[in-house]
């Protein structure tokens, strides 16, 4: 995948799941200064792809159709957290994206001129470089508990929600079809015109550890979460035949990765560079068809289709306890 080498290549795999896993930093001397509350606040570059699939038939693990959407994007985040006395922890987080490089290809294999679905044998390709992302947002919540395992060493073991919704559309673009003939027919869609939307909704219980380890001036912080997907869907216009598909998930497994190194400027000031890995893995689920102009319903399948997303972030920012 891409993202790999976009994000983690210069930042030597520093990996975060949010900015504040460096998280009370608790400077070895003076004394600790335990704070009620800390905010967070980063920039960044966020990595995103990704994938749509159609399958030949209920069951089948066959592709018919895979479009592959990516962004890599200026990103910003912000954290709050309040902590009591007895260890508890209670967090809010988000992050945006805002419009970066963003990119769609689109593999379609027709039975009649493919034999499989290998990536070698697609019978129809499109290609949009003119695609934009339309938003990036998530938001997670969580509680958790404070272990403070030596001087140096703090544990939380937290668990929450986290909802992202992501949405692209693909302007203009090429396309190699069939026509009668494998791959016989070569054009061009009309210069900015809307050709597909696509959106992903995605909500995850998710439970994990944020470990932070204190050495003088410096912490590192590592995480690690997992969870599952429910009630998760997407949402794909195709703007030139006129249709919608809403189509729901089954559940997935979710695996959120990442660390980051600060350094305590003050008492109440850290400085911190930090990285993330995010990967909702492929679900496959049900699709209904609408008519854009009308509303009505024309058709859907049972288990047809399928989707996973990805994220990779890198940011750098300040963290201020209160």
């Amino acid at each position: 995948m891409k993202m790999y080498a976009k994000v983690f290549g210069g930042a030597a795999a520093l990996l975060a799941a949010w900015p504040a896993m460096a998280s009370a930093a608790v400077m070895s001397e003076p004394a600790p200064y335990n704070p009620n509350f800390s905010f967070v606040g980063g920039v960044g570059v966020i990595d995103i792809e990704a994938n749509e699939l159609v399958y030949q038939a209920a069951g089948s693990g066959s592709k018919r159709s895979h479009l592959i959407w990516e962004s890599t994007s200026p990103v910003i985040s912000a954290e709050m957290t309040a902590r009591s006395e007895a260890g508890w922890t209670a967090k809010l987080s988000g992050q945006i994206a805002f419009s970066g490089d963003s990119y769609m290809e689109d593999y379609d294999w027709n039975a009649r001129f493919s034999t499989n679905d290998g990536w070698n044998d697609w019978s129809d390709r499109s290609r949009f470089s003119e695609t934009d992302l339309d938003h990036f947002y998530s938001a997670t919540a969580a509680l958790g508990h404070d272990f403070q395992v030596s001087d140096r060493l703090l544990i939380n073991v937290n668990g929450g929600f986290k909802y992202t919704s992501v949405k692209w559309t693909a302007y203009g673009g090429s396309y190699v079809d069939r026509d009668v003939g494998f791959r016989d027919s070569v054009g061009d869609y009309p210069g900015g015109a809307k050709v597909i939307s696509y959106q992903q909704k995605l909500p995850v219980a998710l439970a994990g550890i944020d470990a932070t380890y204190v050495q003088d001036r410096w912490n590192f912080g590592f995480a690690l979460k997992g969870g599952t997907t429910f009630s998760a869907g997407d949402t794909d216009h195709h703007w030139m035949r006129d249709l919608r598909f809403e189509e729901d998930f089954e559940s997935a497994p979710v695996l959120m990765v990442g660390g980051s190194v600060g350094y305590q400027y003050n008492e109440r000031t850290s400085f911190f560079v930090s990285g993330s890995y995010e990967k909702v893995f492929t679900a496959r689920g049900d699709s209904k068809y609408y008519d854009i102009p009308t509303g009505a319903e024309t058709g859907g399948h049972d288990d047809s289709i399928g989707g996973d997303f990805a994220a990779a972030t890198a940011t750098v920012g300040i963290k201020t306890s209160f």
